[in-house]
């Protein structure tokens, strides 16, 4: 009795002498700071028109109470940022990505504390003209337009006008570029058929070479181009955002 006693406690000891040195402590939970408050401080930038395919954008916070780095308290796993539909927007960490056209709200959490955002992004039907095409297209009418081949780029004389229609293609203008060579500054673009409708204005950006003219047209029907200065202006190209009908 005593010969099978001994080493079955002498195995039972050892069993629990090796459970012994097998625990280990749990990693302990990253928790947040203690704050008061959390905002997304930007949303009327996030919430501007975004079209798919342009620049990503990032997520700025406001944090109450406590000096918060918004990149180490997603490192820690604490700042989480959803977005209820990925595959209309994407995240990753404080950068968003429009997918697609489509609603989706983005919501930063942090403890008890979150704050949520609803961003929009939309898509439009886009029709270029350029010197490759601007004999064939058939969403403008730019009868008034010339080529000019020696530097390749379309030469709109001056005093002349050009429209752009709604037939059976275009049903909403967003918005018209034009990339022109140089400031010129001379162009105005009108919601309508003629210079009768609403002008609207052209910001400009770039300089030199390469000024780019952004007329948004707030969906108008049609869109009218007028050169009233006394020179002519060499565009690089024409391009319009629209909604197909």
């Amino acid at each position: 009795m005593k010969k099978t006693f001994i080493p079955f406690l002498a195995c039972a000891m050892a069993a629990v002498g090796l459970a012994g040195c097998g625990t280990s402590t749990p990693t302990e939970e990253a928790k947040p700071l203690a704050i008061t408050g959390l905002t997304i401080s930007n949303k009327e930038e996030l919430t501007a028109e975004w079209l798919v395919g342009t620049n990503q954008r990032t997520l700025n916070f406001k944090f109450e109470g406590a000096t918060v780095n918004p990149i180490t308290e997603l490192q820690r796993g604490v700042l989480k940022i959803t977005s209820s539909d990925t595959t209309v927007i994407a995240v990753s960490g404080m950068v968003i990505t429009a997918l697609k056209q489509g609603d989706a709200t983005i919501t930063a959490t942090y403890g008890t504390y979150s704050d949520s955002v609803k961003i929009s992004p939309v898509k439009f039907d886009v029709a270029k003209v350029d010197e490759s095409n601007m004999k064939t297209t058939t969403d403008f009418i730019l009868d008034k337009c010339t080529d000019v081949t020696k530097y390749k780029e379309i030469e709109f004389p001056k005093n002349e006008n050009a429209s752009i229609r709604t037939a059976e293609k275009i049903k909403k203008i967003n918005r018209v570029i034009i990339d022109v060579y140089g400031k010129y500054n001379n162009l105005k673009v009108y919601a309508g058929t003629d210079a009768t409708g609403t002008e609207i204005k052209n910001p400009a950006t770039g300089s030199g070479t390469g000024t780019t003219y952004t007329y948004m047209m707030n969906d108008a029907d049609s869109a009218f181009i007028i050169n009233p200065s006394s020179y002519n202006v060499d565009i690089y190209s024409v391009t319009v955002y629209y909604t197909a009908a």
